[in-house]
């Protein structure tokens, strides 16, 4: 399927269950569909409710990327999803990077970094 009807897809399907900013992007090289996430809040959110709320979201965010990666490879085979939480503040710095349901950067433990050669 054309990857850009799929990127539509995502960012409807996203913008409509979390009501944020989404901008999705896809790399044919590595099948991977990269969406860019910010919503007004959520840095601040995070450090006035704690690590054990930020922990929580995590975890649903990882349980959503993998259930959209299973939506997308159904038109897509073997294409990867990758959720990039930013920060509103500052688009250029990532708080959360999920692959496939899978955590690899967190800014509460590894630190808040700028992220710009990413973007």
């Amino acid at each position: 399927m054309n990857p850009e009807i799929i990127k539509g897809a995502l960012a409807l399907a996203i913008q409509s269950n979390m009501k944020a900013n989404v901008r999705v992007e896809y790399r044919p090289e590595v099948k991977n569909y990269i969406v860019y996430l910010w919503k007004d809040g959520v840095l601040t959110g995070a450090v006035v409710k704690g690590k054990s709320e930020w922990d929580r979201m995590i975890t649903a965010f990882e349980n959503y990327c993998r259930e959209l990666k299973g939506s997308v490879c159904e038109m897509e085979a073997d294409a990867h999803l990758t959720f990039m939480i930013m920060n509103d503040k500052n688009l250029k710095q990532t708080l959360l990077a999920i692959t496939d349901g899978i955590t690899y950067y967190d800014f509460m433990t590894e630190g808040l970094s700028d992220d710009s050669k990413k973007m």
